[in-house]
């Protein structure tokens, strides 16, 4: 069943306020759905709250950027709660389908291999909400390779615009600095336990060169230095 943009979005709006306003109301949502599922002995399917939200997303996906954005960021709230994590971690759970819709969404809409670096700087930070992944417990292979590759291009864009005189503007946006942040978080969850079969797939895809490699540990050194060592020890096995 499909709903207008417009009510989705208003709908949306609401649910994530009174969230981000009451998080022992949004406690009470998923405990409670978790009670009535257990109850459920007839056969009907209970309807999950993070794939009925989900759902909306890719709806508004295409239609309302903004929409999306409140869709994306309610599902990241119930991250922010032990019961929350644990409905994404569960092996029945939404975790898989939220990962690749999220992936899909920065691999497609945020930045390509062949964008200019201000192509990418010029789009918006919101789209990308990488804190939400890295709490899913889902493992960084197959279409993570290029969620990751993704990664590594988005910091190599930003540090080159540093030193871009053009770029002065953009470097002071608010948005791009978050973006930076929580990208540089984000890498230091992947590559504190990345495998070395990861590593060795990212080089040989083409995601992990020598100008990413070197902007991924600019980023990672000042902050995240056990995240970098073990990202070197796997690349010292996999090209030395």
């Amino acid at each position: 069943m499909c709903f207008s943009a417009d009510l989705l979005e208003k709908v949306g709006e609401l649910v994530d306020k009174l969230f981000d306003l009451d998080e022992e109301l949004m406690t009470s949502w998923i405990t409670a759905q978790e009670n009535e599922e257990e109850k459920e002995g007839d056969g009907e399917r209970h309807l999950e709250m993070a794939l009925c939200l989900l759902e909306a997303a890719k709806q508004l996906r295409s239609e309302s950027p903004n929409g999306l954005e409140v869709y994306l960021h309610t599902l990241q709230l119930l991250t922010t709660r032990d019961e929350g994590i644990q409905t994404f971690a569960a092996p029945d759970g939404p975790g898989k389908a939220v990962w690749e819709f999220v992936s899909d969404v920065v691999c497609e809409d945020l930045c390509q291999p062949k964008d200019l670096p201000v192509s990418c700087r010029s789009r918006r930070a919101s789209w990308f909400r990488p804190s939400l992944c890295s709490r899913l417990c889902i493992d960084a292979r197959s279409s993570g390779i290029s969620l990751i590759g993704t990664v590594l291009r988005v910091l190599q864009y930003q540090s080159e615009g540093k030193d871009d005189a053009t770029s002065r503007d953009a470097t002071k946006d608010e948005q791009l600095q978050t973006l930076a942040e929580i990208t540089a978080e984000f890498l230091a969850d992947i590559c504190i336990q990345i495998p070395q079969d990861t590593v060795a797939d990212l080089v040989k895809e083409g995601h992990l060169t020598e100008k990413t490699a070197l902007s991924a540990a600019g980023t990672l050194v000042p902050n995240f230095k056990t995240s970098f060592q073990h990202l070197q020890a796997m690349l010292s096995q996999v090209d030395p």
